[in-house]
């Protein structure tokens, strides 16, 4: 997921509204997007395009839904390590692996002194 500016078009303004205005009525346009993509073959599998007002974690969740559930892996960045996306990927019978930041979860900050350099963690709900 990522923000992206937008050409500041009428019909892009009317639409996403107008994210900035500078002195001199330079106006920026902004929307989130999200996608899940084959890393093998760059095919898109799933996007969302949206008004700021929506998060990515909204945009994903979306996304998920139409993900078939297949021989696969979800890789996500550390943006999306909280439980309820681990939890929204395992209903949607989804293999992931997450990226988990220290600064947001205990589990990272233990896993980080673990003395071990190789290990597998399997999540059970």
């Amino acid at each position: 997921g990522s923000t992206v500016g937008l050409p500041p078009s009428r019909q892009i303004k009317d639409f996403f509204g107008i994210y900035s205005e500078k002195a001199g009525s330079v106006k920026s346009c902004l929307a989130q997007i999200f996608m899940f993509y084959d890393v093998f073959s760059g095919a898109i599998l799933s996007k969302m395009i949206s008004k700021m007002e929506k998060t990515e974690k909204t945009l994903f969740n979306t996304c998920i839904e139409e993900l078939p559930a297949c021989k696969s892996i979800v890789i996500l960045d550390r943006g999306f390590g909280y439980f309820h996306i681990c939890k929204n990927l395992y209903r949607a019978k989804q293999n992931f692996c997450i990226r988990i930041s220290t600064a947001q979860s205990c589990f990272a900050k233990r896993i980080t002194q673990e003395t071990r350099t190789d290990f597998i963690t399997e999540w059970d709900p």
